[in-house]
């Protein structure tokens, strides 16, 4: 779809979505087709069933402690700490020497902001304890 075809499209859902108060739904097509953002479906997240989640996929007990491992692992890797103090310093000179406008301010607090998501989500995956994965028989029947 290029980019008159979308501008079209916007103009006819115009007055449906101010009708119907389809705003949120509005927006959310018009990102995933003008950004191909991410969407909550697409991130690790933990159902209220207790499972793990993939992309909206359910994991496995192995898939799950395979994360979980891979999260623990990278916690204790030093490049990953070496990384994430690197990207606050980056930001935290964006923030305070380097801006010249409140748009740089916002730009180094969205970076720092980041930084935070991806370090607490490192550190909740590891702290999870391990699924327990079905027993199995070492000859299948």
């Amino acid at each position: 779809m290029d980019k008159q075809e979308i501008v079209k499209k916007i103009h006819e859902l115009r007055s449906l979505v101010s009708q119907e108060g389809l705003q949120r739904e509005f927006i959310d097509v018009l990102c995933e087709e003008l950004f191909n953002t991410p969407q909550e479906k697409d991130i690790i997240s933990l159902g209220k069933d207790g499972k793990m989640y993939l992309k909206g996929q359910q994991l496995t007990a192995m898939g799950a402690n395979e994360i979980i491992r891979g999260a623990r692992a990278l916690k204790d890797m030093v490049i990953w700490r070496a990384l994430l103090e690197e990207g606050k310093v980056v930001a935290g000179k964006r923030v305070y020497f380097q801006s010249k406008d409140i748009a740089d301010i916002v730009f180094g607090k969205a970076m720092l902001y980041t930084i935070d998501i991806l370090e607490k989500k490192i550190e909740h995956l590891a702290a999870m304890r391990l699924f327990t994965e079905p027993k199995r028989d070492i000859i299948e029947e």
